[in-house]
């Protein structure tokens, strides 16, 4: 009969929290706050929570983490400091009741309702005030007297006090069994097999609780294929999401020393894909549509990226590790790697002066604009990774600088992306660059077609806010007024703003690109006001209309004359782009 590799065993949290690490292929923390809460709440009620499924590493003389990370670290946030989980109200403790009852008889002056939330008041800055000393023996007990005794001075050296005192005491030492977990059991189940197996045990448990994104599975299957001279970026970003999950978790990651992933410059394949994703977000922000970068999550941009410039389909991406591996040139790697980080820099420097920082972030269509991009200039061998230059890609490459940004535009218009994008961007890299959509000059009769129907779309539908959409064509209307590029930083405004839009059971597009402009952020102190009665200079490129163009009194403009002049406007804005395309 074969042996089990796995045996059941009981801790209390006390034995486990000094033996617990975590793999290095191990996901970042996920729960969100409330889900926290609700689980400390549900453990100290003493309902069942789980079984943590661990591994007991003969060389570390530690108990790896297989599953059960979210739980296990949020228990131990609780143990180290358990208020920032529970807050104390006075009127649910008998004890604490008692007290105010106590001041009350000396003072009665006040209600019991404020004594009560003067008292949680007095409570919770005690504790913050000694928070790295509550276990001293009658420390917070002193500290608690002493902030209601300054408070109401003619306790001070009473009976009243002592009993007081003595109320304190017995709450406080009740509360803090209460909420103890250092002798919460928690039952676990020791994985006894190789370490080798981690991996493969690790992607199985992909079902039910807190699901693995696919990115997040990889990080095991590939965590034995380990690349060498990677770049600093990418060691940077590495490190940056270690450093993040320990910070989160106070816990120790198995096989990790801090540094040494910055000094050694080995990563894992997952680890190589996922600081990709993190330098790509950050260099493109405006095409990435990000404003800052979360180090506890995974982009999937920098798996995504390294797939389809190698020409294969998303769906292909668990065959990375046949094309990138240890065998890999690391030179080759990095120049690869970091002509894909410049590709989307180049593609972003191009779209930039259209979508300004209104763009609307698709994955498939910035790959395949940015793979399109990298088609033209470059040819890799994908078995080598070497990547070579062409000859000939000037005229592709004004093609691509001419077409592209209306291309951009007019597949978001059209929702051309929705549903079917994997296989859309599959189309783009195995095409030929001869009927590359980015190369191919846009129908500007179609183009006209396309902004008209989604501009009587918008006039049906109710808004109160500037959609993502709109912005983006209003920067391409702003586009069509420069001759260059424009510099100057814009911020969306309404014409009619949202308190002078007439109420109505109708459908109020207030939002609506004929109620769009663009103002300066210089001039931010204006937004929101009818600039006709501003002493500013309101220059051409705002799209501020005229006064004949909106109702005589803006004031108290109707319904019927709304829509008329936010109709009438916005096809005005549509031509304009059009002519000047």
């Amino acid at each position: 009969m074969r042996s089990s590799k796995y045996r059941f065993k009981e801790y209390t949290f006390s034995q486990l929290k000094d033996t617990v690490a975590l793999p290095q292929f191990q996901r970042s923390l996920v729960w969100k706050k409330e889900q926290k809460e609700n689980f400390v709440e549900s453990a100290l009620s003493g309902n069942p929570f789980g079984v943590l499924l661990l591994h007991d590493d003969i060389v570390s003389k530690k108990l790896i983490i297989i599953d059960g990370l979210q739980r296990y670290s949020t228990l131990k946030s609780f143990y180290d400091d358990p208020f920032k989980y529970k807050t104390i109200k006075s009127k649910e403790h008998e004890d604490l009741i008692k007290v105010v009852q106590r001041i009350n008889s000396v003072y009665d002056s006040s209600s019991e309702e404020f004594l009560f939330e003067q008292l949680d008041d007095l409570i919770a800055k005690t504790i913050k005030n000694i928070k790295f000393e509550l276990e001293r023996d009658t420390l917070f007990e002193d500290k608690l007297l002493n902030s209601i005794t300054d408070i109401y001075p003619g306790l001070k050296n009473t009976q009243e006090a002592h009993l007081i005192y003595k109320n304190i005491s017995r709450f406080w030492t009740h509360y803090k069994d209460e909420i103890s977990i250092a002798y919460l059991n928690i039952p676990a189940i020791i994985f006894d097999g190789e370490t080798s197996e981690l991996p493969e045990i690790f992607q199985m448990l992909n079902t039910g609780g807190t699901k693995l994104t696919k990115y997040e599975v990889f990080s095991s299957s590939w965590s034995n294929v380990l690349l060498s001279n990677v770049s600093s970026k990418i060691a940077k970003e590495v490190e940056k999401k270690y450093k993040k999950l320990m910070e989160d978790t106070d816990l120790i990651i198995e096989n990790y020393i801090e540094g040494e992933i910055e000094n050694s410059k080995i990563v894992s394949l997952y680890e190589y894909a996922y600081g990709i994703g993190k330098i790509i977000t950050k260099n493109s922000d405006k095409l990435m549509g990000r404003k800052t970068v979360k180090y506890d999550t995974t982009e999937s941009i920098g798996f995504s990226a390294l797939i389809t410039f190698l020409g294969f389909h998303l769906k292909d991406l668990e065959k990375l590790n046949i094309y990138i591996n240890d065998k890999t040139k690391s030179q080759n790697l990095t120049k690869f790697t970091s002509i894909i980080e410049s590709c989307f820099t180049d593609v972003e420097n191009i779209l930039v002066p259209y979508i300004s920082d209104f763009t609307k972030y698709i994955e498939s269509q910035v790959l395949s604009i940015v793979y399109t991009w990298f088609k033209i200039h470059y040819n890799v061998n994908i078995h080598t990774l070497e990547v070579t230059d062409k000859e000939h890609f000037i005229q592709n490459e004004e093609l691509f600088k001419k077409n592209m940004p209306y291309r951009f535009l007019m597949d978001i218009l059209r929702n051309y992306w929705a549903g079917s994008g994997d296989s859309k961007l599959h189309e783009v890299v195995t095409g030929d660059l001869e009927v590359n959509r980015y190369l191919t000059p846009i129908n500007k009769d179609s183009l006209e077609v396309q902004l008209l129907d989604w501009n009587e779309s918008q006039l049906q539908k109710p808004s109160k806010s500037i959609s993502a959409d709109t912005k983006l064509v209003m920067s391409f209307v702003l586009k069509s007024f420069f001759e260059s590029d424009f510099q100057e930083p814009f911020t969306p405004q309404f014409v009619v703003p949202k308190d002078l839009v007439p109420k109505t059971n109708n459908i109020l597009p207030v939002g609506h690109l004929g109620n769009t402009y663009f103002l300066e952020k210089e001039l931010k102190d204006f937004k929101g006001v009818y600039l006709f009665d501003k002493k500013i200079n309101i220059q051409d490129y705002y799209f501020y209309p005229e006064k004949h163009e909106i109702a005589e009194n803006i004031l108290d403009i109707q319904y019927e004359e709304y829509m008329s002049f936010i109709h009438e406007r916005s096809k005005k804005l549509i031509k304009h782009l059009l002519d000047n395309i």
